[in-house]
């Protein structure tokens, strides 16, 4: 297990990795203010460890941790008709995986707990389909996952996402008293909802029109 103590003051660094025996020592330390992190693949450890800590001149801190083993969450996402989607970006708080061509996907590296997965789908931006049968071109949308529970050392597989369908949204107008010869002006639209930005380039007179979006 590596063990990382870094001074707040000048960023100045100091570690050990721990014995056979789970033991470790750092000497020498300075007194000061220290972010303390503790790494090793494959574990996560206790949300109670205290990030920050302050060393005194004569400080002896004797220091206990217990690491866990980390879980993962296996399954498959499809579109509304039920068919694999292929590069949808799963997230589960800061760990994310994609898609492959089957709609499997595993997110590993998770701390015993209870999640939701968002099912992120990709956005070309580009207009919707002219169609002369009547009905309406819609995309798939984020979606989320009923609640997973995670335990430790384990794999919960089996979870289905089925995205949502929603219609296509688009946004236009333009942008006045833009500075004088400005140019590769970017709008950026950001989605409460989702949690989305979203970008697209404004035209030299101002205008600018977005498509893809998701209602909300």
């Amino acid at each position: 297990v590596q063990i990382h103590l870094r001074r707040e003051q000048d960023a100045q660094s100091y570690g050990a990795m721990t014995a056979s025996d789970g033991r470790f020592s750092i000497a020498g330390v300075p007194s000061g203010s220290y972010f303390l992190k503790i790494e090793r693949a494959g574990f996560s450890v206790a949300p109670d460890l205290p990030e920050e800590m302050e060393i005194g001149a004569e400080d002896t801190a004797d220091l206990h941790f217990s690491l866990t083993p980390e879980g993962a969450i296996t399954g498959r996402v499809t579109d509304a008709a039920g068919q694999p989607v292929e590069d949808v970006e799963l997230r589960a708080e800061s760990s994310s995986a994609r898609t492959d061509a089957n709609g499997q996907f595993r997110i590993g590296g998770l701390a015993p707990g209870q999640y939701r997965l968002r099912a992120i789908p990709q956005n070309t931006y580009t207009p919707p389909e002219h169609r002369s049968d009547g009905t309406t071109d819609v995309q798939d949308a984020p979606t989320w996952s009923r609640p997973v529970q995670v335990a430790s050392a384990s794999e919960t597989s089996g979870v289905e996402i089925r995205l949502a369908r929603v219609p296509i949204v688009g946004v236009s107008g333009k942008v006045e008293d833009a500075p004088p010869n400005a140019t590769h002006t970017q709008l950026l639209l950001e989605s409460r909802d989702n949690g989305e930005r979203t970008t697209g380039g404004v035209k030299p007179d101002g205008s600018f029109h977005l498509w893809r979006l998701y209602p909300g």
